[in-house]
């Protein structure tokens, strides 16, 4: 039968309307050229990391994006889904596990000189759109069918890095 590869797959993914971010891994280089016997795809809503240049800066960026509802089909229904989602103590412990492993891999990425050192947390005021509702440090995106309860985090990366 014909084989598919990673990449092949991933643009399907990006061209057949998956919404989220897209990220493809494929083992090593062998005379400049990609193996593909080994490759890992995906879509996740969260964004796993990003490096952008900010100024004469680079700032990595992750998110923790735990405890979900659906959409409602109403104002009304949305709403109620979004409180009950902000008012579960289970859906935010999830939130806060998630937001934890990241900021001790942050904090790792600290100590092993990868990142600058920060004071006093990694923790990101999220910037104002139409897709969230804030609660705290804590943000909920809105998503088409989806609702998630979101934390940003981000480290400047040093200049070895």
């Amino acid at each position: 039968g014909a084989s598919l590869n990673g990449l092949d797959a991933l643009m399907r993914m990006k061209f057949g309307g998956h919404v989220g971010h897209l990220f493809y891994l494929a083992t090593g280089e062998d005379n400049n050229e990609l193996q593909f016997n080994r490759e890992f795809i995906g879509c996740t809503p969260e964004r796993l990391f990003q490096v952008k240049d900010r100024g004469d800066e680079r700032i990595v960026t992750s998110e923790a994006l735990a405890g979900t509802r659906i959409r409602g089909l109403t104002p009304n229904a949305d709403a109620e889904l979004l409180q009950e989602l902000l008012s579960s103590k289970k859906d935010m412990l999830e939130n806060e596990i998630t937001g934890n492993f990241i900021m001790d891999a942050l904090k790792e990425l600290e100590a092993n000189g990868w990142l600058d050192k920060r004071s006093p947390e990694f923790f990101v005021e999220s910037s104002d759109d139409e897709n969230k509702s804030h609660t705290g440090r804590f943000f909920v995106r809105r998503l088409r069918h989806l609702q998630h309860i979101c934390q940003t985090f981000e480290g400047r990366l040093s200049k070895n890095a």
